[in-house]
């Protein structure tokens, strides 16, 4: 199996092809691809910080589109604002194939750096910046994610609106690792503590929108009730139900 490696910082895309031995253009359907996935991520990012570090995810991408092992490979430091950087990635899947190859097995390695440029506006993830403000205690302990994919709302007659998954109520927190006494062994911990149930989330959103291509919010409420159930932890009592202010939907 061969291995691309592709490095991507926002607009300005730098690809090179890792072979045996010798380094090589790569094609133009492959940057092409990357430049995709690119807009793709940084449509997706949504950002609670008014000023975050840069973040840079690694993930590999199959031949069949599938998404593999994301992780952070350079942190901002702030549990938040790594944890939608990866979201960003992770929310990439199901992905097309690329156009201008078979599928033979292969990966590609990328890596996307997200950084605040002044000449590309950033999505504000208004709901979380509030929601850590009304519950600070709760901002070193979690990290918050929307439990339905804000980027469902971009998929026709799906019947969601954004008050509904643009909403604190679509909010659910994953807790996060205790601290040690190096800091950057910490934030590693950290980052590992709930990278795990993160990825979990959106790889099932992936496998349903997989075999659901344009799903209706009926179908989109009970994945969510699944996923909840299934494979996020018990939240804070605080925290509202999913299904409040979601809508008169069937469960």
């Amino acid at each position: 199996m061969q291995i691309k490696r592709l490095f991507c910082l926002l607009v300005f895309v730098n690809c090179i092809v890792v072979g045996a031995g010798a380094f090589a253009a790569v094609p133009e359907s492959d940057t092409n691809y990357l430049k995709l996935l690119e807009q793709r991520a940084m449509a997706n990012w949504r950002c609670s910080s008014t000023d975050p570090k840069p973040v840079a995810v690694g993930f590999f991408v199959a031949d069949d589109g599938k998404i593999y092992n994301a992780r952070i490979k350079q942190s901002s430091g702030d549990n938040q604002t790594d944890a939608e950087c990866l979201e960003a990635v992770c929310s990439l899947a199901p992905l097309e194939l690329n156009p201008g190859r078979r599928i033979t097995g292969d990966l590609t390695q990328v890596e996307l750096t997200f950084q605040k440029v002044a000449s590309e506006p950033i999505s504000n993830n208004v709901e979380v910046a509030n929601f850590f403000k009304k519950h600070a205690d709760l901002r070193s302990r979690f990290i918050a994610i929307h439990l339905i994919p804000t980027n469902l709302l971009k998929r026709a007659a799906n019947g969601l609106t954004p008050d509904q998954v643009d909403s604190e109520n679509n909010l659910r927190l994953i807790p996060v690792g205790e601290s040690t006494e190096n800091k950057s062994e910490n934030q590693l911990s950290k980052i590992h503590s709930y990278s795990g149930s993160l990825k979990e989330v959106y790889a099932r959103w992936a496998a349903f929108l997989s075999e659901n291509p344009k799903p209706t919010k009926l179908q989109i409420l009970r994945q969510a009730a699944d996923i909840e159930r299934d494979s996020l932890p018990a939240q804070p009592h605080s925290l509202p139900p999913v299904f409040k202010n979601l809508g008169n939907a069937e469960r």
